[in-house]
């Protein structure tokens, strides 16, 4: 299943009140009347709190500040192409983002989502999981960008093997991480750039998304990301990836 995702920060001028009501209601309206059959699902999931690089870092060398990254699916790429393509698609979604997101820094990438397994799935109901199936309520996104020198196909072996390697080294992640979901950049990425405004962004070559059961789980990423980054494989630039907590609206959905 090819997937967009779109991380913004907002306009010049806006508060983040300001920028998720327009993203929400304004932006969320028009691209779900607009939003055409191919699509399969479009959420919105609007940040709470982030960070940028490591603690031993003493400045973030990418474009900080992300305020939301919106997530839209499709069954195939001729849908995903077909969707972009369409002249209302054109001339009402993708002209109506610069009311809101400062549009030249926007990180923009199609890619293929992985999703692994884990030791304590969601529960067949909860009613903090939210509208959708399969939506949790605390939910975090991982920025990954390949360290210099590694190979794309050697990043994505050792993304498993780190992530393997944490989730044994973090108890309580372990037992708290309800979902996880890798989405992997594809080479078509460039093909939506002008889409979304994007001009001269870093490439990020995956994200990694996480479902707990509420905010307050939320710590336990924090235990497992700390596993993650003392994998012994060289393999991520961590000075230059970021993660979001983020809470979760979705626009429009079908069952996954």
């Amino acid at each position: 299943m090819p997937k967009v995702i779109a991380c913004s920060r907002r306009r010049p001028g806006l508060t983040k009140a300001d920028y998720f009501r327009y993203l929400q209601f304004i932006h969320g309206t028009i691209s779900h009347k607009f939003s055409r059959p191919e699509m399969g699902w479009y959420t919105q999931n609007h940040v709470i709190d982030s960070a940028f690089g490591t603690t031993k870092d003493s400045t973030y060398g990418g474009i900080a500040n992300r305020d939301a990254a919106v997530e839209l699916s499709f069954a195939s790429f001729p849908d995903l192409y077909a969707c972009f393509m369409h002249p209302d698609v054109v001339k009402w979604v993708a002209s109506d983002g610069k009311f809101f997101a400062d549009e030249p820094n926007t990180i923009v990438m199609i890619t293929e989502e992985y999703e692994k397994p884990v030791p304590n799935p969601l529960d067949t109901f909860n009613p903090g999981y939210g509208l959708a199936s399969g939506v949790g309520a605390g939910k975090v996104m991982q920025f990954l960008r390949r360290a210099e020198g590694v190979f794309l196909d050697d990043f994505y072996q050792y993304w498993n093997e780190a992530h393997e390697y944490a989730m044994e080294n973090a108890p309580y992640c372990r037992k708290e991480l309800r979902r996880y979901v890798q989405s992997h950049r594809l080479a078509q990425s460039d093909n939506v750039k002008a889409h979304f405004g994007t001009v001269n962004v870093p490439d990020y070559d995956g994200v990694a998304s996480y479902w707990f059961d509420t905010p307050y789980h939320l710590s336990a990423f924090r235990e497992y990301n700390e596993a993650l980054m003392n994998y012994e494989k060289r393999w991520c630039d961590w000075s230059m990836s970021f993660y979001l907590f983020v809470k979760e609206v979705p626009i429009h959905y079908k069952e996954r």
